[in-house]
């Protein structure tokens, strides 16, 4: 019964803004507060809420919010029902939104945060302080930080890249999948500059209904540029 958690609560008066937001960074400095803390308003409570809508052909898809910062205790609702939280304003954290999402119309996102006094023995920032993102997936998907790629054995010459990759199956049946993963060299702006340089075996597994596997490969990368020589 929290108004501000509704889909249907009037905000067409509230200030729009774009994520990162800090109220304490744009608050007025004060004398009056504590100076460890930088003289600056954080502490308060915060609401923020965004509209979007989902086209009918999403139906079936996996939604999910992924926070990276929020501070503090912040807690989600997804068309008025209580999605979830998370009581560290430092970390990173995820939702699944999926069984909560309208498919064909407006839904409504409501963040609340809430940073008491004397929390912090430092500036401890207020607000949706860091990127949110709204993920849009297949059931049969890549993880979330589903891929782990290490180097065990590099030279001047060659180097070995083993590749581990994680993969779920929300659906409701077993899935058979395939993974193809190739290396390309990217510029300073992260742009590939070509075709791929080397390739991976590819993998293949049976997911059960509902289950998750790892799946690995190994590439052999000619003539790597190194960080630095052994």
């Amino acid at each position: 019964n929290v108004s501000y958690a509704q889909k249907g609560f009037n905000d067409k008066n509230w200030r729009s803004l774009n994520l990162p937001h800090d109220w304490g960074i744009e608050g007025a400095f004060s004398y009056d507060l504590p100076g460890n803390t930088g003289k600056l308003p954080w502490a308060g409570t915060g609401w923020y809420r965004k509209h979007f809508n989902v086209a009918a052909s999403d139906k079936g898809r996996q939604f999910s919010i992924e926070i990276d910062g929020a501070m503090a205790y912040p807690l989600v609702w997804l068309n008025g029902k209580f999605v979830g939280g998370w009581p560290y304003g430092y970390n990173s954290f995820r939702l699944d939104l999926t069984p909560y999402i309208k498919v064909g119309g407006e839904n409504v996102i409501a963040i609340r945060v809430f940073n008491p006094e004397n929390s912090s023995r430092w500036y401890p920032g207020s607000g949706i302080y860091r990127n949110v993102w709204l993920t849009k997936t297949a059931p049969v998907r890549i993880g979330h930080w589903g891929t782990y790629i290490t180097t065990p054995q590099v030279s001047n010459t060659s180097a070995s890249v083993d590749l581990k990759v994680t993969i779920d199956n929300q659906s409701g049946k077993a899935a058979n999948v395939t993974v193809s993963s190739k290396i390309f060299e990217l510029n300073a702006d992260g742009i590939k500059t070509g075709g791929a340089v080397t390739g991976f075996n590819v993998s293949r597994g049976n997911i059960t209904a509902g289950g998750h596997q790892t799946l690995s490969a190994i590439a052999t990368l000619s003539n790597p540029k190194l960080w630095t020589l052994a």
